[in-house]
């Protein structure tokens, strides 16, 4: 038997279904800058250092980020920072 709620059709943020894990963003904890220390592939993990230590990170846009570059951690997903490439106006 459906329940009233059933019926009811909700709409996830797409953090929530691509990995399973939100977002985390705007956290004092999780912004600022990196630099990328091991390759990040498009949709794969890789290193990058922040605020004095490693840590996992991947970029969710289609573009593949260097050792060296500068990026912008935007929240974590887990223990694996976001981050994209540094934008500078």
């Amino acid at each position: 038997m459906a329940t009233p709620f059933s019926l009811i059709p909700v709409a996830m943020p797409k953090q929530y279904i691509s990995h399973g894990q939100p977002l985390r963003q705007n956290s004092r904890h999780f912004s600022g800058e990196a630099i990328v220390d091991e390759e990040i592939p498009p949709q794969h993990r890789g290193m990058v250092m922040y605020r004095g230590s490693w840590w996992f990170a991947q970029c969710d846009r289609a573009m593949t980020l260097v050792p060296g570059q500068r990026v912008e951690v935007l929240g974590a997903r887990g223990t694996t920072l976001i981050v994209q490439p540094l934008t500078y106006w």
